[in-house]
């Protein structure tokens, strides 16, 4: 019986995990084909906190629809460490574009709060304008409504710590005086 590969956060793939299985999930922000003996298709993947090369031998991303930038991307491969560099890229076994935006909401939690409490890892990077960014965007992706600044605090696993509630606040407003989101009739933060 295989064992499912255990998804991962690209920020936490590491040297000590090179030829071992991991699934991961992320947007497609390059891709190329390289002619050789084998042709090899490879595409970056952008999963919120690193970037990752993505190859298949044969032409392999075969699917009935041609991924292409900007689509978000369900992997399994194994990892691998470049030669000659400390990179680590993934030779994938499996890969399949995501049509349910559900799973892209989803994976943006994981992102924040993480299976080892991801914000007490980085709190700054939580509530970075870019991340608060994408959160909103899911949301109105989702459900095609902002996002209050109560909800954003549930989501961020910020439970009754005022300076982080105040640094959230901070950061919205600064957002806002930037034009990069507005609040709704609603009371909701979204983008513009």
């Amino acid at each position: 019986m295989t064992e499912c590969p255990q998804r991962m956060l690209l920020c936490d793939v590491n040297k000590g995990l090179v030829g071992k299985k991991i699934r991961l999930m992320g947007v497609v922000v390059s891709r190329q084909t390289q002619q050789a003996e084998e042709t090899t298709t490879m595409i970056t993947l952008d999963d919120g906190t690193a970037l990752v090369d993505v190859k298949s031998r044969l032409g392999g991303f075969t699917q009935t629809k041609t991924i292409k930038l900007g689509d978000t991307v369900d992997c399994v491969g194994t990892v691998l460490m470049s030669t000659g560099s400390s990179s680590i890229s993934l030779s994938a076994e499996y890969l399949s574009i995501v049509v349910d935006l559900h799973a892209e909401t989803l994976r943006q939690l994981e992102i924040i709060q993480g299976s080892n409490n991801y914000i007490s890892r980085d709190e700054n990077y939580a509530m970075s304008p870019q991340n608060l960014f994408r959160l909103i965007q899911s949301a109105i992706d989702v459900d095609n409504r902002g996002l209050s600044q109560s909800e954003l605090t549930v989501l961020l696993g910020i439970h009754r710590d005022d300076g982080m509630i105040a640094e959230l606040h901070t950061t919205l407003q600064q957002m806002q005086a930037d034009g990069e989101i507005y609040v709704d009739s609603d009371g909701g933060f979204v983008p513009l």
